[in-house]
């Protein structure tokens, strides 16, 4: 299955929990994406340390892992969290006409993403050691991936208004 039918995948099973605001979707999205990048760094420095690769997964699990993390991790992620979270937002105060006008910009990266994610893919599907040997001299096709899942998270959340200031009406000078 390609990284586009991962996406619409999961774009229809969110469609089964709608969201109730958008900002906290798109911070979770963070969450992982960040996780998702530690982990590959840390096999990355293993694999440069020449030590047995050792992450949260498994030193036998990790091919498989690092193969699904574009191939159906990156576009579940697109399409269960980052998309509809953006569709959201307007729950969290951004006004619908500037989620409208910005949504075919987010449409066209992530399309552009789900192309990229399927290169990768292709690449590393029948012989991973092409990451590693990537790896090896500082490279790699799947961090510019996550790179960018973490820009388009930053995108969307510059589009919330700027919190509230606690206003304190009852200031009284202090003397000595």
């Amino acid at each position: 299955m390609s990284a586009r039918q991962h996406f619409k995948k999961s774009v229809k099973l969110r469609e089964q929990h709608p969201l109730s605001s958008g900002e906290y979707k798109l911070r979770e999205a963070n969450s992982h994406f960040e996780r998702f990048l530690e982990e590959v760094n840390i096999l990355a420095d293993c694999r440069r340390k020449k030590i047995p690769m050792r992450g949260r997964c498994t030193n036998g699990d990790h091919p498989k892992w690092l193969k699904d993390l574009p191939a159906e991790t990156i576009p579940y992620y697109l399409g269960y969290y980052l998309l509809p979270a953006i569709n959201a937002l307007d729950k969290d105060g951004v006004p619908v006409s500037k989620i409208k006008q910005s949504l075919p910009f987010f449409e066209q990266i992530i399309e552009n993403l789900l192309d990229r994610c399927d290169d990768a893919y292709n690449l590393i599907k029948k012989r991973i050691d092409f990451e590693y040997e990537l790896w090896d001299q500082d490279d790699s096709v799947l961090i510019p991936l996550l790179d960018t899942c973490f820009w388009l998270v930053e995108v969307a959340l510059d589009m919330l208004p700027p919190p509230k200031k606690p206003f304190c009406s009852n200031l009284t000078e202090v003397t000595d």
